[in-house]
């Protein structure tokens, strides 16, 4: 009869620290995803945006200064032409860009507080701990849709300012060129 008492409470530890043990998991990957926000939300942080509307209006000024005042032929340059458009996107590019990086910053600090209410949860035992892997999951997936984001946001404003440093000399001198 002790023998079997005696495995009985060896086989609820052994479960319990399983339990343990798949508890600390889930809490060390909130950990690494609440690491992984604090760098998204860094890595918003850093890249410049203080002139993203001083650009948008240059390029829809210079546009509106081209179209009022150009007079040569339109549809057989097509140097020209494709220049230009290729200036108009950064208008449209950093519209689209700004767009993004609002959601993505309204987003962080809404995901912060899920992993923190997650971490509550799991730490105090709330709710089915069955489902714990499942909650850990969807956090994950959120982080990783919040990391995407915030990495087109970075590479879509640097091609754009890239491509509006390149363009401006240009558009710049084809003004210069125009009758008022």
């Amino acid at each position: 009869m002790k023998r079997i008492l005696l495995a009985g409470l060896t086989l609820t530890l052994a479960l319990i620290s399983c339990k343990d043990q798949e508890i600390e998991k889930h809490l060390n990957e909130i950990t690494k995803m609440e690491t992984s926000v604090d760098n998204i939300e860094a890595r918003m942080a850093a890249i410049p945006d203080d002139s993203n509307g001083i650009m948008v209006s240059t390029v829809r000024n210079d546009l509106l200064t081209i179209k009022k005042h150009y007079t040569g032929p339109d549809t057989t340059n097509i140097a020209l032409g494709s220049m230009l458009t290729k200036y108009k996107s950064v208008r449209k590019t950093i519209g689209k860009a700004t767009k993004m990086k609002t959601k993505v910053e309204k987003a962080l600090p809404e995901e912060r507080e899920q992993l923190k209410n997650l971490q509550h949860d799991i730490t105090e035992g709330v709710n089915n701990r069955e489902e714990y892997p499942l909650y850990v999951m969807k956090e994950k997936t959120n982080v990783a849709q919040l990391d995407t984001m915030s990495l087109l946001y970075e590479r879509s404003i640097t091609e754009t300012r890239n491509i509006y440093y390149t363009l401006k000399p240009k558009v710049d001198s084809l003004i210069s060129t125009l009758e008022f």
